[in-house]
């Protein structure tokens, strides 16, 4: 008798210490998100990008970032609850940026924000709308060699949403979803972005599209035939160095505390 009473007692005290418990950490949690989101929208002389690693739209405007040297921070957003974009009501797409204070969304946006009248809107819309649905079907072959530079709770975390991304590109995109078609967009992108002594911002945000891919070989066999693999590595070398990049995590209170420069194993 005594014994059940206890295993009762033990029982229900676990289920109502756990409901608080839990709401209280979130309650943490998103106060640790507003703490983070004033302070960014408060940084005027810096860039603040909320991501999804390894999304090639997200890798391009960090691409942009890195290679010009920009002082960023990259917030990952999780993408499920997407709780640390909370103060953007009617968009919840990835990226977004808050740029001097102000919410910019979508990475062509970001891109023509950051650059200016050197944006080109022919190659980044080839760029968007050929190379990026090529590569997500490439993804979807290659998923262990793309994911293998990410912490393993991000892996863990793509891995889960990606059902999810692949069907909103498949919807978005339809046939264009087919990684038979990454070398012919790869060479289409090439030919408008042309060559110049400064890599444009189209250029820079194709290497950031390709940048988590450096490993697959249909990617490195597609940069080969096109003969930009020296472009390829040469870009990453540069962004790299130039990388003045902060990643804020949700635990972070505001204040950046770790370290990411934009740099892959090749």
């Amino acid at each position: 008798m005594f014994k059940r009473l206890l295993k009762g007692t033990v029982k229900w005290g676990l289920i109502f210490g756990a409901v608080p418990g839990g709401y209280l950490y979130g309650q943490h949690k998103m106060q640790c998100h507003y703490l983070s989101y004033l302070a960014a929208k408060g940084r005027k002389d810096e860039v603040t990008v909320y991501q999804f690693p390894p999304s090639p739209p997200c890798a391009k405007v960090l691409a942009y970032l890195d290679y010009h040297g920009l002082k960023y921070s990259a917030v990952p957003v999780n993408y499920f609850t997407k709780e640390e974009i909370f103060f953007s009501k009617d968009y919840k797409l990835l990226p977004l940026a808050l740029i001097k204070g102000e919410q910019v969304n979508d990475s062509a946006q970001i891109i023509k924000a950051l650059a200016g009248r050197s944006y080109d809107a022919a190659a980044m819309a080839t760029i968007d709308e050929q190379v990026i649905p090529a590569l997500q079907a490439v993804f979807g072959d290659n998923k262990s060699k793309v994911l293998q530079h990410q912490p393993a709770y991000d892996q863990a975390v793509i891995m889960a949403a990606s059902p999810f991304t692949a069907q909103a590109y498949k919807q978005k995109h339809g046939d264009r979803m087919d990684a038979a078609l990454l070398l012919p967009s790869l060479e289409t992108a090439f030919k408008q972005i042309g060559k110049s002594y400064y890599p444009t911002p189209s250029e820079i945000a194709l290497y950031g599209v390709l940048s988590n891919y450096s490993d697959v070989d249909v990617v490195q066999d597609a940069l080969h035939q096109c003969g930009r693999g020296e472009w390829f590595k040469k870009l990453a070398a540069d962004c790299a160095k130039n990388s003045k990049r902060v990643t804020v995590r949700d635990d972070d209170d505001g204040k950046p505390k770790s370290r990411c420069p934009f740099a892959h194993k090749h």
